[in-house]
């Protein structure tokens, strides 16, 4: 048992890094969208026009 403790927290800890890196990505994904969309908000209408 003490062997699989062990073994557990090198996991928990490269999903802990994977989880905060996902994070990150997510929110700088969604600053960037955000930018996107308010360049494209200038462009839509008059590509619809």
């Amino acid at each position: 048992m003490k062997s699989k403790k062990k073994a557990l927290k090198i996991p928990f800890g490269i999903t802990n890094i994977v989880t905060h890196a996902v994070v990150w990505v997510a929110l700088f994904l969604l600053t960037v969208a955000q930018l996107i969309l308010k360049k494209m908000d200038i462009q839509i209408p008059t590509a619809f026009r």
